[in-house]
């Protein structure tokens, strides 16, 4: 089983890393279907529908190349509160540093997961924000619409 890095932090001078193993039928997929900058496609987005304050939240995303991207783009997952407060985030290169969007060939379908750690919040609806930007510029790649990113609902109990 593949887990879900969702905190690291150092203790004493020694890295702790928390990763989440989810049991499978917590997981949904929901199609997503989204094209940032013509070259990257978030097919669907794995996660619990709903998840407890002070637990893990993980999220797999499924995306898939048009053609090779010319940047090695940087994936965002941003969990907001009703105002739009970022609550918690996993912002790096897909597949934990392991897939960067340059080695990506036309059609191959990457497997990117990302923990949020979910703090003690109060419970309602939340909203994931997915989207990909150039780390060097900080743009964000826009969607055909012009949004920059993709938001999907979340509940925290």
């Amino acid at each position: 089983a593949q887990g879900f890095k969702t905190r690291s932090e150092t203790f004493d001078g020694q890295r702790l890393l928390l990763f989440a193993f989810p049991a499978p039928e917590t997981m949904v997929t929901t199609p997503v279907g989204a094209t940032f900058g013509d070259l990257i496609t978030l097919d669907e987005a794995v996660y619990p529908p709903q998840t407890p304050a002070s637990h893990s939240l993980p999220v797999e995303l499924h995306w898939q190349a048009a053609t090779t991207p010319g940047l090695d783009y940087h994936v965002f997952v941003h969990l907001l509160d009703s105002e739009g407060t970022l609550i918690a985030q996993s912002d790096g290169q897909p597949a934990q540093w392991s897939r960067p969007t340059s080695s990506w060939t036309a059609g191959e379908t990457i497997i990117d997961r990302h923990g949020l750690w979910v703090p003690a919040v109060s419970a309602g609806t939340y909203t994931l924000r997915i989207g990909l930007y150039n780390p060097q510029e900080g743009q964000r790649l826009l969607l055909a619409d012009g949004q920059d990113s993709v938001e999907l609902a979340v509940k925290v109990e």
